[in-house]
């Protein structure tokens, strides 16, 4: 507990974790971790928990994202900064504050491209 921590926020936080079905014990595990899931996997459990408009408004895409990602683990996917600088956005295309606000550059390009091929990339950061 750090000195700005109060009793409050460590009862909310434990009431969090118990709502959540997780212990302690959990929070400390070591060992082999489960899997990550695909998207193949996750998706039918997204689709589970969520109401008909939101089904209705992103099934689609949804199933888009599957038949193009399916055996992809959830981990390896890449921001939009990302996605819009691999794609040959830029800034003054028009497409809302999210570009005003995130950008990526070659490295960050790379070492995304470098994640999801498998293969090492020269100008990638962080490989």
């Amino acid at each position: 507990m750090t000195a700005n921590t109060g009793e409050a926020e460590l009862a909310a936080a434990r009431l969090l974790l118990q709502r959540m079905g997780i212990s302690l014990d959990d929070l400390i595990q070591t060992g082999p971790q489960a899997p990550m899931p695909t998207f193949a996997e996750y998706t039918p459990k997204v689709r589970a928990a969520v109401s008909a408009g939101l089904l209705k408004a992103y099934g689609t895409y949804w199933d888009k994202v599957v038949a193009a990602w399916g055996e992809r683990h959830l981990e390896r996917r890449v921001g939009t900064a990302i996605a819009r600088a691999y794609a040959g956005h830029t800034d003054g295309s028009g497409s809302g504050s999210t570009a005003l606000y995130v950008k990526a550059g070659l490295p960050e390009v790379a070492a995304a491209l470098a994640a999801i091929t498998g293969e090492a990339h020269p100008a990638a950061v962080d490989q």
